[in-house]
Parts: C-alpha cells; structure tokens; sequence
C-alpha cells in the first residue's frame, strides 16, 4: 500500500532524522491523528531493508495489533515477542511489550538491536520501561532509541530526560486542522451535578470515583446527553472501573442502544473481536476504561462521553484525540465533558509547550473563549452566536482564559461592593484544602486563578492558614477571620 507523503510529516520526520545527528535518544511529539505510526514504520522499513534489526515496543495488545497492521501494509515481515503472537526469532523487525521483551532476553533471545521505537512513550521512565532500556543497553550500548507520543508528560510531572536527550515538537493541533488533516473538535461541558470536593486525586482514586457515578441518576445524565445530538452516532464513552463500565452498559443496552465494554477483564480475543466489530460499524457505542485512551485507533468514532473526571492532560488530550481522526462524511468531532474535566485541563486544541524536564506550560491567555449557556459549547471569543445552537451571545455571557496552567479561568469584572464577597466565597471554598496535602499549594493557586487572585496571594494565604493552625495568632478574633 503506498501512502501519500504529507510535507508536514515530511518535514517532522526529516527534524527527527537530523536530530539523531547530534543524540542517541530522541523523542518525536505529534497531535493524535497526525500519523506517528505511519512515519516509524516507514523508518522501520528503510532502516531493516538496509540490514538493521529493529524492535518496536508497545504498552498494550490493541496497540501490538494497530502496529502489526500498519507494519505489514508496508511490506514489513516481522515477528512478535509477546505470547500469543507468531513468534520468529530471526525476523529483523521485532514487536512486543516491555514486559514481554525482557522475559525473552532473559530466555536467551539475541536482544542487540540497533534502532528501538517506543511508541507511547510517555511511560518510557516507569519502572518498566527503564529496566528494558537497561537490559536492551547490555545487549548493544550503541542503539539508538525513537520515542513517539502525542503528550510527553507523566502525571506525576516526573522529567522525561532520563529516557531521551532531545524533543522535536510536530505541528499544533489547530494547524492540523486547518489542513485538512483532523476535524476540529466540538467540546461541550453542562452543569456538573457530581459532588467531586472530597476527590483530591480522580486519576488515583477510581473506586471513590466509580461510587460517585455509578448510578441511575448519573447513567441518565449520559443517555440524556446521547439524546442531545442523537443516538445513531458512533460513540466512545470514558468510564472508570470494570463494575462502572459495565454496569453503564448494561443500562445503554435497556434503552435499545447497541453496545459493548472494553475492559481488562476481557481475554485478548474477545477484545480484539470486540474492537473489531468497532471498526466494522456493528456496534454503535463502547465504553471503556483505559483501552480505548492511548493509541486507539478507529476514525469512525464521531463522539466522546466522558463519564469519568480525570486530572492527567495525558488522559484528556488522548482520550480525546481519538475523536479528531477524519473519516468519510465527517465534519466534526464531539466531546460531551459530563464530569467538568475542560476548565481544569482545557479544550483539545489549547496550544502547549512541552518538555522532557517535566510538566507542560500552557502560554497565559492564549486567547479568549465563552461558553454558550444553552448547548454549554465552548465557542472562541469573538463569535457573535454560537456556531453550534446559533444562540444569539448577550453582554452576561461567561468568557473564559487559559491560565499559565491551562486551565480555563472565568474573566469577570469585579465591582468594589462586590469583592467582600468574593473573598467570602474564595474563603468558603479554600477550606475544603487540607493545608498538610502535599498539594496544597498547587490547589490553592488553582483556587486563585479561578477567583482573579495572583499567584502570591496563594502562598500568602497557605502562610496564614499554617500560622493560624498552629496557634501563631495573637488573637481570637484574627483567628476567626482567616
């Protein structure tokens, strides 16, 4: 199969080449949709034909398969080194989990490769990973490593420099768009009826999570969002346990809709039949927990629910970039935010800067939105009405701003009789953080931003907070008033 050659892949591809002039270990950074696999695996290709062996790593079996697919559209034979995968040990090109790779290292496989490719290699410095790339290092110190993923950050910000010594940033989600190559993305995010005060981390705490959301009333909110745009849509809902999913399920099933879970509980056949049936357009809707997150390919899929809160730009950007692949007839993409996860982490095409010394910035005021108060869309400011409903905007409207952390911060012009209490309601809230979490500081700032405070009047206020704790106060009534 002969692709057609995009100059902006071209391009990513020849900056990545030039950069493993200079290091050994590179990662390339892509929106979701741009084509990363197509371009390693055109790598792949060139470099076996050449003489080289060559391993291609993946996290999970469905991503094995996307690659395995992939690879052999362009012509490359290669053997798998994960179990229930035809095995050939003497194939030039090599797939397989880390989990997997090792194990046969440790059986006697020659493990001397000269080009690594890690796809989804924003876990490349788990524990996992940095074990693989010690033993592939003992095999041959001189191989050169290739990382690709859409969103080189881990969630607990820890530095990507241990795995790679240089980053080459590919276009911006926005430019991807406006040539053609993803559809642009419809986010819409109604009121939140869950209480997630108590959830300091939804990322870690799937269980409480699940006990918030699964029930009647929630499973109403997702088939009343269904509802909203139509049920004939090809759908991917974002769950949080096994029980949840399934239990979802089971509800969308009692309304008439045809659909399936996704879930580590299956075996890897089922799932592989599942997705396969995806694909195909027999089943209409999925829920999945993680599996449908990073590297889910099928770009039939023309909306998202999210019936999950998360924290992890990673998880938001992918879950929903599984969203943005064109497709024939497609126009757009939609994203039905239920759990509110847009003002804390933004929508998909807020620009980012990323980096392997951990974290990501996102430039402040990048540019104005206003979220629409009858579709609850988030239009970009400057929009007289609203490009989805065609609600006419009024001067009340809710305008937002991306904050330097990327979260959407609502822009409002505080009158003086108005700011008692606003530090009334900023006080309310600010109780709910426990000043000894690790992350106080971090929450408290999230809290400023949201209010209009600067960044020093959070340290400020954690200061006090501490002292009043502590009994550094001189009087009862100063007490009182913190």
């Amino acid at each position: 199969m002969k692709y057609e050659r995009r100059a902006e892949q071209e391009e990513w591809k020849q900056r990545c080449s030039d950069a493993f002039l200079e290091h050994d270990y590179v990662l390339g950074q892509a929106p979701c949709g741009f084509g990363k696999s197509t371009v390693f695996a055109e790598i792949t290709k060139s470099r076996s034909d050449a003489g080289s062996r060559v391993l291609l790593v993946a996290p999970q079996a469905e991503i094995i398969d996307q690659i395995s697919d992939r690879l052999l559209e362009f012509g490359v034979v290669h053997g798998f080194q994960s179990s229930g995968y035809a095995q050939i040990p003497e194939a030039r090109v090599q797939l397989g989990t880390p989990l997997s790779i090792m194990s046969n290292i440790r059986k006697g496989w020659d493990g001397a490769y000269d080009l690594v490719v890690e796809d989804e290699c924003h876990r490349a410095v788990s524990k996992t990973y940095l074990s693989l790339h010690e033993a592939l290092y003992s095999q041959n110190p001189h191989h050169y490593r290739f990382g690709v993923t859409a969103t080189p950050v881990r969630m607990d910000n820890k530095p990507l420099r241990a795995s790679f010594q240089h980053l080459v940033p590919g276009p911006k989600n926005r430019e991807l768009v406006e040539l053609g190559r993803l559809v642009r993305l419809v986010v819409k995010s109604p009121p939140c009826a869950v209480d997630f005060s108590g959830l300091r981390n939804p990322d870690a705490s799937m269980e409480k999570q699940s006990a918030l959301l699964n029930n009647k009333k929630f499973h109403g909110t997702v088939l009343q969002a269904i509802e909203e745009e139509g049920a004939d849509l090809q759908t991917l809902v974002h769950a949080t346990t096994v029980a949840h999913a399934r239990d979802l399920a089971k509800e969308l099933r009692l309304a008439g809709l045809n659909v399936a879970t996704l879930d580590g509980g299956l075996s890897r056949s089922e799932r592989k039949n599942i997705v396969a049936d995806y694909r195909k357009g027999l089943l209409n809707y999925l829920v999945s927990i993680e599996l449908g997150i990073t590297g889910f390919d099928v770009p039939g899929v023309l909306r998202a629910i999210w019936a999950r809160r998360t924290q992890s730009i990673v998880v938001w950007d992918q879950g929903n970039g599984r969203v943005q692949r064109p497709f024939l007839g497609k126009t757009k993409g939609i994203i039905k935010d239920l759990c509110a996860n847009a003002y804390r982490l933004g929508t998909p095409d807020v620009e980012r800067e990323w980096s392997l010394e951990g974290g990501v910035m996102t430039p402040a005021a990048l540019h104005l939105v206003r979220q629409c108060q009858k579709c609850y869309a988030w239009i970009t400011n400057g929009e007289r009405s609203c490009t989805e409903c065609d609600t006419e905007f009024t001067a009340k409207e809710r305008k937002f701003q991306y904050s330097s952390g990327g979260q959407l911060v609502e822009v409002k012009d505080i009158k003086p009789k108005q700011k008692s209490q606003k530090l009334k309601d900023y006080k309310s809230e600010e109780k709910l953080i426990d000043v000894d979490d690790p992350r106080a500081y971090e929450l408290t700032l999230e809290l400023c931003e949201r209010y209009g405070y600067q960044k020093g009047f959070a340290a400020v206020r954690l200061r006090m907070r501490k002292k009043y704790r502590a009994g550094g106060w001189a009087t009862k009534n100063k007490r009182k008033q913190a």
